[in-house]
């Protein structure tokens, strides 16, 4: 008896094992929010990559073949944030731009038909690396960023700047092109390489075939994803025979 028991509770664990809990009544996250009734969207194109666990909200603008990892967040509820081609945002880094006091917000911009420019401007080519903070800075293009690194209000990456890991960046300071710098408060290092130039391009094409991979597992709606490997695995079945 107790044998028979075991042998039910073990295939009743089995069952419960072969297929994923429901989704739960949590909030429903959405990857890329609008604002204001809808008239403050995030523009991303159609060969970029958003994951399905990151959070684009509001006034940003994220272009071709670009990548947002997991976890990340780009708020552009206050000022426009944008973002460049071939730029990857690391998992868990924050970007903002604006202040509440004394700053238009894009639904204002919009009410009053004015054009914005970037508070929060992240050029063509970049790496910003997991847990990196950026606020309100410019980064002018094939910069990498450096893991846990932060950029203040008002700061400067020039072309081909490097940020080592933790490196923290004051507010208005301005990084000159071709540098690597490091430490907090950050200082220069050393000249940045014709090799690490080069490397940049290479890996940022590198970089973007990899998300598309991601990009193709993705379903954005439920437990779609359940039917899609139920399929693939029909066609291997048959196939094989």
């Amino acid at each position: 008896m107790r044998r028979a028991l075991v042998r039910r509770a073990a295939q009743h664990f089995r069952s419960l094992c072969s297929k994923p809990a429901p989704p739960g009544e949590g909030p429903n996250h959405r990857a890329i929010m609008s604002l204001d009734a809808d008239t403050i969207r995030p523009y991303v194109q159609p060969n970029a990559f958003v994951a399905p666990s990151a959070s684009v909200i509001g006034s940003v603008v994220i272009n071709d073949k670009s990548a947002i990892m997991y976890g990340a967040v780009i708020r552009g509820d206050l000022a426009l944030i944008q973002i460049g081609a071939l730029t990857v945002i690391g998992e868990n880094s924050v970007l903002t731009a604006g202040a509440v006091d004394g700053m238009m917000t894009p639904s204002d911009a919009v009410s009053t038909g004015l054009a914005l420019e970037p508070e929060l401007w992240v050029g063509d080519y970049c790496l910003i690396g997991a847990g990196v903070t950026l606020k309100g800075c410019h980064l002018m293009g094939d910069n990498i960023v450096g893991h846990c690194s932060s950029v203040a209000e008002g700061a400067t990456l020039g072309r081909y700047a490097i940020l080592e890991p933790g490196t923290s960046v004051g507010e208005g300071v301005s990084i000159p092109e071709g540098e690597v710098w490091g430490g907090s408060p950050a200082q220069k290092v050393r000249d940045v390489t014709d090799d690490e130039k080069l490397q940049m391009r290479q890996g940022a094409e590198r970089r973007y075939s990899t998300t598309a991979s991601h990009a193709y597992e993705f379903l954005p709606v439920g437990f779609g994803y359940l039917e899609k490997e139920a399929l693939e695995k029909t066609d291997a079945a048959v196939a094989s025979k």
